[in-house]
This record gives structure tokens, C-alpha cells and sequence, in this order.
């Protein structure tokens, strides 16, 4: 798991009858990083079987 339940739950004052899944991130990045190379349509689409 990629976060802690209790910390998340202290923050959100939350009982313990309730389990957290999931968080979706809100925000804007603090950073802006130049975008990343991508790969040709050539390299990834398969025209032949």
C-alpha cells in the first residue's frame, strides 16, 4: 500500500469503521518538468497478425 491508514485517517478524522482504497491526488504540481519523449506510432501500432 502506497500510503498509511492511520495517518490518512487522523487527517480526515475518520472512525476506525472505515477503510480508505484509495486517494486521488488534487492539486498543481509545484514543478514543471519539460515533457518526457515519447514513443513512434511506428514502434508501438502492429498492422500485421
Amino acid at each position: 500500500m502506497m500510503f498509511s491508514q492511520d495517518k490518512v485517517k487522523k487527517a480526515l478524522e475518520l472512525d476506525e469503521r472505515y477503510r480508505i482504497i484509495a486517494l486521488m491526488p488534487v492539486g498543481y504540481p509545484d514543478q514543471d518538468p519539460s515533457p518526457r519523449s515519447r514513443l513512434a506510432l511506428e514502434d508501438i501500432i502492429i498492422k500485421e497478425m
